[in-house]
């Protein structure tokens, strides 16, 4: 796959955001790409294990964690700075 080994990612969950600018993955911390370029927008440590990701509109990524957690992170900006759980 090749987004794994541009970034060395493990891209399972993986999720697409509805403009098709963002890619929202990972496993035990989630992180968010630009889809053009792969380049690494933010990451963040959710606490647990992710099951499952998916955008609510452009703004806000809601993961499912393996411990019965909902997490919703909202994207104020797309810069590594500028995400807030």
């Amino acid at each position: 796959h090749r987004f794994e080994e541009h970034n060395g990612v493990y891209a399972d969950p993986m999720a697409l955001s509805p403009d098709g600018m963002l890619v929202a993955c990972g496993e035990n911390e989630l992180h968010l790409f630009d889809a053009e370029t792969f380049d690494l927008l933010a990451r963040e440590a959710l606490g647990a294990k992710i099951t499952a990701l998916c955008f609510v509109g452009t703004g806000q990524i809601v993961a499912g964690l393996g411990n019965g957690q909902l997490v919703s992170i909202h994207i104020r900006k797309r810069d590594a700075n500028d995400i807030a759980q």
